[in-house]
């Protein structure tokens, strides 16, 4: 089945309101946006884009859930998809910060800096000062493409005050600095995260992608087995796990080798 076929359109082009069998409505899109919100932090990115669907469709203004569908797309590298909802998010809603900030950040990933800082610019000004700690956030990594570790590196000392120290936004973070190369600062964010969010298996499986990424195996094998503990069916961390094993193999044997030819 077409992983798109929960979408239903009317003429607005959004998806409509969905009903249980006895006629009531489905939960508020509240409900819908926090499971998102869960499974989104979890690596579990096409369930979390069902939900923020479904968000969106008991309450359309939900800018929020119109987001977390970009990021969803995003995260699994689609990006011509999330280029579509940010325009159809644009269309809509066209003086929301927050459909506004996403914006900048697809057009960051399609590498027009420009275009993004000019987004950003713009959900910044709308906030009138309230800027929440999503807006800084994707102000940062828009500028964490453009190679600009320094104000970026500003804009996340602002999520980190906004925020108060939430691990969801300390992943966050970690999670935009792996993806810029800063992996010793995006490892110590996962490790933040940790002390609060111990039970959370992807978060181990990311802070094991860092750990091996600054060629700490014994730390990268250590959170691998706790992601897996937590999740046997995390096929992420398992491939990750592989992986390892095979170049801890390949290196002793290149030692041996190394050793028995002098």
């Amino acid at each position: 089945m077409d992983r798109f076929s929960w979408l239903e359109f009317g003429d607005s082009g959004v998806p409509s309101r969905t009903r249980s069998e006895e006629g009531a409505p489905e939960p508020h899109g509240g409900t819908f946006l926090a499971r998102a919100e869960r499974l989104f932090l979890e690596g579990q990115y096409e369930p979390a884009l069902r939900e923020f669907s479904r968000a969106v469709a008991e309450q359309r203004d939900l800018f929020d859930a119109w987001a977390g569908q970009v990021r969803c797309h995003l995260a699994m590298e689609e990006l011509p998809q999330a280029r579509v909802w940010a325009n159809k998010a644009l269309e809509l809603f066209p003086s929301a910060p927050r459909v506004l900030s996403v914006a900048g950040l697809v057009a960051a990933c399609q590498g027009q800096g420009e275009e993004a800082l000019r987004f950003s610019d713009q959900a910044l000004e709308l906030s009138r000062g309230l800027v929440p700690p999503a807006l800084w956030l994707e102000r940062a990594e828009c500028l964490l493409r453009s190679g600009r570790r320094d104000a970026a590196s500003d804009c996340l000392d602002m999520v980190r005050n906004l925020s108060g120290g939430d691990p969801d936004f300390h992943q966050r973070i970690g999670l935009a600095l792996l993806g810029a190369g800063a992996v010793e600062q995006a490892w110590l964010e996962f490790q933040a995260a940790l002390e609060r969010r111990p039970d959370r298996a992807w978060l181990w499986y990311l802070s094991a992608r860092a750990a091996r990424a600054l060629q700490q195996e014994d730390r990268a094998r250590f959170a691998l087995e706790r992601a897996l503990a937590l999740d046997p069916a995390l096929e992420e961390a398992r491939r990750e796990r592989n992986t390892l094993q095979r170049s801890s193999r390949a290196g002793w044997l290149a030692r041996l080798l190394g050793r028995q030819l002098r």
